[in-house]
């Protein structure tokens, strides 16, 4: 289990990082072109550990798993670039109970109450983490820090007073659609990220089951080269001048590596020691990881300080914090349903 633990907090680390390239700029594709190169890179050393031989149905497998982890990714490093950290990590937490469900009906048994019970606390941890309350800056609509107004431009009560209705109305009109806005946002992020989730709960249990025919030395290799493959084509779309630059080399080198790290964890703790389910409860805790790092991420982190969760009040990081908690609970009863 120390490797999901490890991969929970490199996950965590490399959204953060890539959120904080974001800032400057970086879009997802960029990141997860140097993610997926870098992957397929660290698994290479694995193919030399056995030589069995590989089928063309193995082959056809393999294509299949890269597929789904590249879409999963994609919808991963999109949810972040969109929304928050500390919205779409609590929300990663819910593969565990679409693995638990998929391997209850592989198995030809349906799902426990237990399962469904926590199937019911996970949606309302999720409808706690996407709730919408107040934030600092009611006026920033378009999520970019230069769009909130300097302290010099905010209107005194004095002037306030002298408004016009018609200036009065114009300013009720752009707070809601600031509101619109950020939850637009926050419904896009919860979309994404369950999307995310489901696409790499196919992917664990179809890795877990595929292993056992052909050894993961051989799999995940051509797995992660066809995904090389696969995104080579990208390569000119990526933002070369944007991401050497050094105030970003930082944060983007951090970023692809250590959601490589953690994808490299899953792959190896899925493919040679199976336990799809137990090994993704204790992946699982990156959902309170997201939360706490993130809100150590706006005060420490100056660039990433500057994003729309720099605006978040107390309330609304506890809301988080209960959510992300209550995903993890749902998370802890899906392992004794399966146990």
């Amino acid at each position: 289990m120390l490797l999901p633990l490890a991969a929970s907090l490199l996950f965590v680390i490399g959204l953060i990082a890539g959120k904080t390239a974001g800032h400057h700029g970086v879009g997802p594709l960029s990141i997860t072109w140097g993610t997926n190169m870098c992957l397929g890179t660290m698994f290479t050393v694995f193919w030399f550990l056995d030589d069995s031989p590989v089928s063309q149905a193995d082959f056809a497998r393999a294509i299949l798993l890269a597929m789904l982890y590249i879409a999963g990714i994609s919808l991963t490093f999109l949810s972040v670039h969109v929304g928050d950290v500390s919205i779409a990590t609590p929300l990663f937490g819910l593969k565990v109970l679409l693995v638990s469900v998929a391997l209850s009906l592989i198995a030809g048994q349906p799902p426990s109450f237990i399962i469904w019970a926590a199937a019911a606390l996970a949606s309302l941890g999720v409808m706690t983490v996407q709730w919408q309350g107040r934030s600092k800056s009611q006026g920033n609509d378009s999520g970019n820090p230069s769009d909130i107004p300097e302290q010099s431009d905010i209107p005194e009560q004095s002037d306030i007073a002298e408004q016009s209705d018609k200036q009065r109305q114009n300013n009720v009109a752009f707070a809601a659609r600031a509101a619109r806005g950020r939850r637009s946002r926050t419904w896009k992020t919860v979309l994404l990220a369950c999307g995310a989730a489901s696409i790499y709960a196919c992917f664990d249990v179809l890795l877990q089951n595929w292993a056992q025919s052909l050894a993961p030395a051989r799999l995940l290799p051509m797995v992660f080269w066809i995904v090389m493959a696969m995104m080579l084509p990208l390569a000119p779309r990526v933002q070369w001048s944007l991401i050497s630059k050094p105030e970003i080399r930082g944060s983007y080198l951090a970023a692809i590596v250590f959601m490589s790290g953690q994808s490299l964890c899953i792959a190896v703790a899925l493919g040679w020691f199976g336990d799809a389910a137990r090994v993704n409860v204790v992946l699982a805790l990156r959902g309170l990881w997201g939360v706490i790092f993130a809100w150590a991420a706006v005060r420490l982190i100056k660039t990433y300080s500057r994003g729309d969760e720099s605006q978040l009040t107390r309330r609304l990081w506890a809301q988080r914090l209960c959510g992300a908690t209550m995903l993890t609970l749902a998370v802890v009863l899906a392992l004794l349903g399966d146990a």
